[in-house]
């Protein structure tokens, strides 16, 4: 019976005939694993780029050299090219304060690597963002929210961020160490140069922004430890007003 029931529910690659449905599983079984999201951004000369990615991980920490950084594009991807040539990049760790989505979903698809260019129609303005030092000079993702915008939004779909909360709760700046193919994807490995966050003290408090399940959501007890805040606060203006 025990062999019978792992037969029904495995599939292996050496079943050729079976592989599409292995591929199928594959995908579904992905589908519910929650990976943390990301914006990739970079600039060369007067060109912006960025792309939301679920594939941002941490490499490598040892004591005496600076952390390693990879993620993954899917080719062709015109994020890569700027990457590439600038040799620099921005990590934007996106939080799952509410509106955030929409900017994630801006920059995420099959090959979005959006412009921020305001040449380009499709892509967001580029006065939305400000930009980081040099040599980076990189849209910056956690220093913007919606109500910043000199601009209005680009699409009703946006809605606008709660005040003072940022899209991203913190950024790295990367030089680029390696860059390889495998398949129909790039493998880029960065090194961390500057991180860039308003309070390590309040991440703990603070809503990171996930994808499970092909939706874009907010992990659920950073957004719990934020209600229950909410309901703090509300409950001590309610004695206030009562004295």
């Amino acid at each position: 019976m025990g062999l019978s029931s792992r037969s029904v529910r495995s599939i292996h690659t050496k079943d050729k005939a079976r592989l599409s449905d292995l591929i199928s599983k594959y995908k579904q079984l992905m589908a519910f694993h929650p990976s943390a999201l990301s914006i990739i951004s970079s600039r060369h000369e007067n060109i912006s780029k960025a792309v939301t990615v679920s594939s941002f991980s941490s490499l490598s920490v040892v004591s005496d050299k600076a952390p390693l950084v990879s993620f993954n594009l899917k080719l062709p991807s015109s994020t890569a090219e700027v990457i590439r040539q600038s040799g620099r990049f921005s990590v934007n760790l996106l939080s799952g304060v509410h509106g955030a989505e929409g900017i994630a979903r801006e920059f995420a698809g099959s090959d979005a690597s959006r412009s921020l260019g305001s040449e380009d129609k499709e892509g967001l303005p580029i006065n939305w963002f400000p930009l980081s030092p040099q040599p980076y000079n990189t849209p910056m993702f956690n220093r913007t929210s919606l109500r910043q915008a000199s601009s209005p939004a680009p699409s009703s779909q946006l809605a606008p961020l709660e005040e003072n909360n940022e899209i991203a709760f913190a950024r790295l700046d990367c030089k680029v160490q390696e860059c390889f193919r495998v398949r129909d994807h790039e493998i880029w490995i960065g090194e961390v140069e500057r991180v860039d966050v308003e309070s390590i003290d309040k991440l703990s408090t603070f809503p990171s922004m996930v994808y499970h399940n092909r939706r874009f959501k907010a992990l659920a007890e950073a957004k719990v430890a934020i209600q229950d805040k909410q309901k703090e606060v509300s409950q001590l203006l309610l004695r206030h007003n009562q004295k």
